[in-house]
């Protein structure tokens, strides 16, 4: 089955010819033949490469991925360009150029066909925009036929990494209502939407959103899923901690962590392994500085922030103290592994709605926020350069 989509609102306009961008998605796979071309892909965040062996594909690579935020660049001289998926559960933003971004939803097991770019030098990105938590998804390459393929685009000069839960994923991001069903949720999240990604978009810098809706640093939401909290997962590549992620290319210069929420959003459940808020409340300071020596060991040379929730209007004192021993514990420690740069920033209420789903950060809000860190890393020009 092939279906065309007209992107009739996108024009490429050439010798004074304008030509309409043409989406055929083929769930036949007989778009991409033997005598096409792979695209040298740069890939970023955390993704798996292996080596594609059908003879269509040859000289191409499936890129399976599980995380969030990640994104795929090519570039190529040519009129036409195919991409091919084995992915049915993740939206996928295509931009061109600079022509209007193409969505491409949940593509499952197909070939996609852009035509009528006009034969010329193009820039390509494919961002995905869901989060993928109960499993992964697959690219599997840029595709041309008698065009001239490029080098990969090369390394930007900034670079950052984000640490975090839900409130970095875009949770429900799209959402008009805090009301929604998991579907809903999945739907409407987008990634690259959120303020980390507009962070790194305003800087353009390279990013990694190594995020988890529900995930706490080593307490999940309501205590759910015991044993897969953020510390045990963030050293792999996939969320069942099948394949450990090693990427020596990735060198951010600017770390942000922030995670907390929900180890403490909720009450400590006679079930768990903590007998009271101060037993998790210990514990989470303990493994929390043990996560930062782990992160200082994969990236010595990076500049650390710290964003930690003031919980100064908590009714619990425990938890009304932890950001004052959270803060004397993790600076010192932090600069103990090794940290030549270590910030310790409490974040405050910037007057977001929480109108997204389960009263989650609006794309209104998450401006707000951008905007607030944008401000503070334009005073610490210095983060962005790596300490020698």
């Amino acid at each position: 089955m092939k279906i065309a989509v007209s992107i009739a609102c996108t024009l490429l306009c050439m010798s004074h010819t304008c030509l309409a961008q043409t989406v055929y998605i083929d769930k036949q796979n007989q778009q991409i033949t033997s005598g096409m071309k792979a695209l040298n892909v740069r890939t970023t965040g955390r993704v798996q490469i292996m080596p594609l062996v059908a003879q269509a594909s040859a000289g191409g690579n499936a890129y399976v991925n599980q995380w969030p935020g990640v994104y795929f660049e090519a570039s190529f001289t040519g009129k036409t360009v195919w991409l091919k998926f084995i992915d049915a559960a993740n939206i996928f933003r295509l931009y061109i150029d600079n022509l209007k971004p193409i969505t491409l939803s949940e593509p499952g097991k197909s070939e996609v066909k852009i035509s009528g770019l006009g034969q010329k030098s193009h820039k390509l990105r494919l961002e995905k925009i869901t989060e993928s938590i109960d499993g992964y998804g697959e690219f599997d390459g840029f595709y041309t036929q008698n065009s001239t393929a490029a080098a990969a685009p090369n390394i930007r000069k900034k670079s950052i990494e984000f640490i975090g839960d839900s409130g970095m994923t875009g949770y429900g991001i799209h959402s008009s209502t805090r009301v929604c069903t998991k579907d809903e949720i999945r739907l409407r999240t987008d990634t690259q939407a959120a303020y980390p990604a507009l962070i790194a978009k305003h800087y353009n810098a390279d990013y990694q959103i190594n995020a988890i809706s529900g995930r706490g640093m080593v307490r999940n939401y309501d205590g759910f899923s015991p044993g897969e909290e953020m510390k045990g997962i963030y050293p792999f590549t996939f969320f069942n901690q099948s394949s450990p992620y090693n990427n020596t290319n990735w060198k951010p210069q600017i770390i942000i962590i922030n995670l907390g929420a929900n180890d403490f959003s909720t009450p400590v459940k006679p079930t768990e392994k903590w007998k009271d808020t101060e037993a998790l409340a210990a514990d989470y300071l303990a493994q929390y500085s043990a996560f930062l020596s782990d992160i200082f060991a994969r990236n010595p040379d990076a500049n650390l922030i710290i964003a930690f929730q003031d919980y100064k209007n908590s009714s619990d004192p425990v938890i009304n103290s932890l950001p004052d021993a959270a803060e004397k514990l993790l600076v010192v420690s932090t600069r103990n592994a090794g940290f030549r740069s270590v910030k310790f920033i409490r974040v405050h209420d910037l007057g977001e709605d929480d109108a997204a789903c389960d009263y989650h950060n609006s794309i209104s809000d998450h401006k707000k926020i951008a905007a607030w860190w944008i401000t503070y890393l334009d005073t610490h020009p210095e983060l962005w350069v790596a300490p020698l």
